[in-house]
């Protein structure tokens, strides 16, 4: 009796949760960095009322490059109205996107990719989207 009720409470937990799911995100191609680089900043906000983790984070060149990050603030669970970045060095003139793996009970994002010149001044900024849609 008792295994039984373990089971019918397990069952119902799932049930109540929701499935977790995981949606990609990307913004870009988009230059900006001059012919001496600059910088990429994928900056998120989870503007949905559950909690979520961004699991991947990549800044990627038009050849393909994955850039290795300077910063990230994106590494841990991001709340409902929470914000993070991640940053990557560019060293040289390349196109330039964000891509990230969200995963959550109801993943909601928005944010940019802001491209800098080297000195620190914004180029470009490029919307983020939902590429499951």
């Amino acid at each position: 009796m008792r295994v039984r009720l373990v089971f019918v409470t397990l069952a119902m937990l799932i049930g109540f949760g929701g499935a977790a799911r995981a949606d990609i995100y990307g913004a870009g191609p988009a230059y900006g960095a001059n012919p001496t680089g600059g910088f990429a900043t994928c900056r998120v906000i989870n503007v949905g009322t559950s909690p979520v983790s961004v699991t991947v984070r990549q800044v990627i060149t038009n050849t393909n490059a994955v850039l290795a990050l300077s910063s990230d603030t994106c590494n841990v669970g991001l709340g409902a109205g929470g914000n993070c970045a991640y940053t990557a060095p560019v060293g040289g003139n390349f196109a330039l996107s964000c891509r990230l793996f969200v995963t959550g009970n109801d993943p909601q994002i928005s944010g940019t990719l802001d491209v800098q010149n080297p000195l620190g001044t914004v180029r470009v900024v490029v919307p983020m989207q939902n590429t499951n849609n």
